[in-house]
């Protein structure tokens, strides 16, 4: 058996490689033999097991235009999931977009743009020189999820929700109140 490259009939554009997985494609590996492979490629060049056992390599022969298609095809679809994708799980997972904002800032504050409550919450931090990270949940099309998740953490769906390095304070008036017993200051290490 040859390695890709060393044959004298080392593949050209026009030759399309595969590796594929037992685990994904049984039915094409020799060990597993007694199956019927889905497809009989017409023209298969090189078929040979790589140096790992869970990989096999197939060579098949297409013309420049197949060659042109299946790129063109493979391009849009690689662009069409990583797009699906990150919109998926940025849809899918409020809980994890919550934890990601909440531990990655020393100061996060969900929010809605035109709540007193939450304009309130955001004087009272500027304050203390501080700039949180604000998510402002009208603004974005999850935002209820994001809220429906905010009422699973901390058992509140209301706005703002603040936290300061990972710890829950509350709404505004828990702001309040932490920054008239030293709560806040302690938290943001200047009390």
């Amino acid at each position: 058996m040859y390695e890709y490259g060393s044959s004298p009939h080392t593949p050209t554009p026009n030759f399309l490689v595969f590796q594929m997985h037992q685990q994904l494609l049984p039915n094409l590996c020799p060990s597993q033999s007694h199956h019927t492979p889905p497809f009989k490629p017409s023209h298969i060049l090189q078929n040979h097991q790589t140096n790992r056992a869970h990989q096999k390599t197939m060579i098949f022969r297409i013309s420049r235009r197949q060659s042109l298609v299946l790129t063109a095809i493979i391009g849009v679809g690689s662009i069409l999931l990583t797009n699906s994708v990150s919109k998926a799980v940025a849809l899918s997972s409020p809980s994890a977009f919550v934890q990601n904002v909440i531990y990655s800032n020393k100061i996060a504050v969900f929010s809605k743009s035109y709540c007193p409550y939450s304009l309130r919450a955001k004087r009272i931090l500027a304050e203390f020189n501080e700039q949180p990270h604000v998510v402002e949940l009208d603004l974005r099309e999850d935002g209820y999820k994001i809220q429906d998740y905010l009422l699973e953490l901390v058992g509140r769906r209301t706005v703002p929700q603040v936290f300061v390095n990972g710890k829950h304070i509350g709404g505004s008036d828990d702001l309040q109140r932490a920054v008239e017993d030293g709560k806040l200051q302690n938290l943001l290490g200047s009390g």
